[in-house]
């Protein structure tokens, strides 16, 4: 009886396992899409930078914001910073873009869970709704974590089974000595 309630218990939490990781490609979706959303804005942004510096007679945005930065005036300076973390922010948003589009599973787990993004993985999560993924990349990559994790969690339990039937062994064996 014991045994069928712990198989039963197995097969409920690699099942469950199972569900939760088939949404993590679901979730890749829900970031690319947030994160192709942000980059337009700020891409627009970028450009509006890019036409405010051909027509004051600069040869780039960085040149433009140089400038800035070296006015007397500190809200002017402030000012330069904002612009100068806006095509930081375009450039970071451009890699993780290519990330989500291009990289590999491990990847794309090792970019939307970083603690750097938590409050845009938060923001994704607000919106996000539980899906079934449509390649069968994404139920191969997520039917392996939710056995490798099945297993990790499992592990100690079969440690301790398997030690509990040496010992059961082993008294046993001294027992008929």
């Amino acid at each position: 009886m014991m045994q069928l309630l712990a198989r039963f218990v197995d097969k409920i939490l690699f099942a469950t396992l199972f569900i939760a990781s088939l949404q993590i490609p679901v979730l890749f979706d829900h970031y690319r899409q947030y994160l192709a959303g942000f980059y337009e804005a700020t891409r627009q942004q970028v450009a509006q930078l890019d036409a405010l510096a051909a027509q004051y007679g600069f040869a780039s945005t960085d040149s433009l914001i140089t400038h800035l930065s070296e006015n007397s005036d500190p809200i002017v300076r402030q000012d330069a910073q904002a612009k100068a973390q806006l095509l930081r922010t375009l450039t970071d948003t451009e890699k993780g873009l290519a990330i989500l589009q291009h990289g590999n599973y491990f990847q794309r787990v090792g970019y939307i869970f970083s603690p750097r993004r938590s409050a845009t993985l938060s923001q994704v999560l607000e919106n996000f709704t539980p899906a079934l993924p449509l390649t069968i990349n994404s139920v191969i990559y997520s039917l392996l974590l939710a056995l490798l994790l099945n297993s990790l969690l499992l592990a100690p339990f079969w440690g301790c089974k398997t030690a509990y039937a040496w010992h059961k062994q082993r008294k046993q064996r001294l027992r008929i000595s």
